[in-house]
C-alpha cells in the first residue's frame, strides 16, 4: 500500500501525478471561494494506492484546492 499526501494546508503537490495534463472539463472549470469553515482549506487530501486500486480522498478540500489538483497549469 502507498499513501500520497497530494494537498495539505491550501497546497498541492509541485509535480502532477501521472501524465500532468489536465482532467476532462479544466477548460470550462470555475472558482469558489466559499471555504466552508476556516479549518476546511487545511485539508489533508491523499491518494492510496494498492495494486491496481486507487483511492482519493480529499475529506472538507476546498473547491479552488481541488481544481489546482485536477488542472495542473491552469
Amino acid at each position: 500500500m502507498k499513501i500520497t499526501a497530494v494537498n495539505s494546508d491550501g497546497a498541492v503537490l509541485k509535480t502532477p501525478l501521472g501524465q500532468g495534463q489536465p482532467g476532462a472539463g479544466c477548460d470550462r472549470a470555475t472558482t469558489n471561494d466559499d471555504l466552508g469553515g476556516e479549518e476546511n482549506p487545511r485539508s489533508l487530501g491523499v491518494l492510496i494506492t494498492y495494486g491496481r486500486a486507487r483511492v482519493l480522498s480529499l475529506g472538507d478540500t476546498t473547491w479552488n484546492v481541488e481544481n489546482r489538483l485536477v488542472c495542473p497549469g491552469i
